[in-house]
């Protein structure tokens, strides 16, 4: 490609299943008299769904953590029967960890007001552990990270 000064090109892709997307591009500055500069610029990889949609970037108010993302893509789903449990009881250890490692957030943690949400989903053999739970708003929980799930 020959890069100009002033000239842009694009190249779009179709997205069929979810996946982890690196965008690379190519900049060139230059100016009256001197020999254009030309710098490859390469962002670090994004988890996009078949909808294209980027993975959600939440960041927790409270603890100021923003929600991990899932380091694999290809993930099957896994037998209703073979999934972990999520009780009750998962839940109020849940907050009593939450609350040791970061104080308390003082929110309401009835599951009208917070839900807690797994990185990986039990779906797809999420488990209980603490580093693949994070306390997310219902609204959000509901209506943006369910959302971008049941387009995996």
């Amino acid at each position: 490609m020959n890069e100009a000064v002033g000239k842009s090109k694009t190249k779009s892709y179709k997205v069929t299943s979810t996946n982890f997307w690196i965008t690379k591009s190519k900049q060139t500055v230059g100016w009256s008299g001197a020999k254009p500069i030309t710098k490859t610029v390469q962002k670090s990889a994004k988890l996009a769904n078949k909808k294209a949609s980027l993975y959600p970037k939440i960041k927790n108010d409270h603890n100021r953590v923003t929600m991990p993302t899932p380091k694999i893509a290809d993930m099957e789903i896994v037998p209703k029967k073979d999934r972990v449990k999520w009780t009750s009881t998962n839940r109020k250890n849940y907050k009593k960890a939450y609350i040791k490692k970061y104080g308390d957030p003082k929110i309401d943690w009835s599951g009208d007001s917070t839900e807690i949400h797994h990185v990986v989903p039990r779906e797809y053999g999420g488990t209980n552990k603490f580093e693949n739970l994070f306390p997310l708003p219902v609204r959000i929980h509901r209506s943006t990270v369910n959302t971008w799930w049941k387009n995996y």
